[in-house]
């Protein structure tokens, strides 16, 4: 029989090893969902988009963009049903941006850390809060997307 203190550091062995796995980095969650995306992503589809961060309060509210071909071709916010100025879409993004952003923000200097979920099918993000690290002011965002479908 093993004395109760082999006992003890094989327990905490195997603790420490199970903590020791924290899956995969922000990086490779991010690579992993844009692969499912451009597998299986549509060239055509809408959905609405809205971003909290340091910036006008217009951009928290809810959009419709619509994509055809990696751009978009028509940006309506939900509520008021009014269209966005097309010199103004360059201010939201396609789902292929949303991925350029995330990236852009954790290979970043501010980079803290990243708090997202995505389709498990198609891959885009379904939420991803980028929060900066300690001692940045001001630096996060959270992009969320809901009614997402294909137009093709």
């Amino acid at each position: 029989m093993m004395p109760t203190s082999r006992w003890s550091a094989a327990f905490l062995c195997l603790a420490l090893a199970a903590c020791g796995s924290t899956g995969p980095s922000p990086l490779d969650q991010l690579a992993l969902a844009e692969g499912r995306w451009e597998r299986s992503g549509p060239e055509q589809y809408e959905f609405e988009l809205r971003v909290v961060c340091f910036c006008p309060a217009e951009y928290a509210e809810w959009h419709r963009v619509r994509v055809a071909d990696g751009a978009i071709t028509a940006l309506v916010n939900v509520e008021t049903q009014a269209p966005v100025p097309s010199e103004r879409w360059d201010e939201w993004s396609t789902v292929d941006q949303l991925f350029d952003r995330i990236r852009q923000f954790v290979e970043s200097d501010v980079f803290g850390r990243l708090e997202a979920n995505f389709h498990p099918v198609l891959g885009y993000p379904v939420s991803a809060n980028l929060v900066a690290r300690a001692g940045i002011a001001d630096a996060g965002i959270l992009f969320e997307v809901r009614a997402f479908v294909a137009t093709e």
